[in-house]
């Protein structure tokens, strides 16, 4: 986090608990709690969102995929910029930091 302070983008993986509860029955609750270790939860993110203060935040890695509640768990302890990433999106970093979307 020292290095990061302040800078324009901050890319971070992301790991929702519950909807990977949910999604992922086979293992034991041990089996997910050590692929939960090796995450950060959105609130988690969050925080760590707050303390570098980004131009923008971007969530990469969504462990599971698709999950919809990750922004909302992170406005718990973030409220600046945050775009959740998605193929072919482009960031363009110069005076401001914009966002494409394919789609747009």
């Amino acid at each position: 986090m020292k290095f990061a302070k302040g800078t324009d983008v901050l890319v971070h993986e992301v790991f929702d608990p519950e909807a990977y509860r949910e999604v992922v029955n086979t293992m034991t609750p041990e089996q997910r709690q050590r692929v939960q270790n090796h995450h950060t939860t959105p609130e988690e993110a969050g925080n760590i969102f707050t303390r570098v203060a980004p131009k923008l935040a971007v969530y990469s890695h969504i462990v599971p995929p698709d999950v919809p509640d990750v922004v909302p768990h992170t406005r718990k302890t973030y409220s600046g910029p945050l775009e959740v990433g998605e193929d072919l999106m482009v960031i363009e970093i110069g005076e401001q930091v914009r966002v494409r979307r394919a789609s747009h």
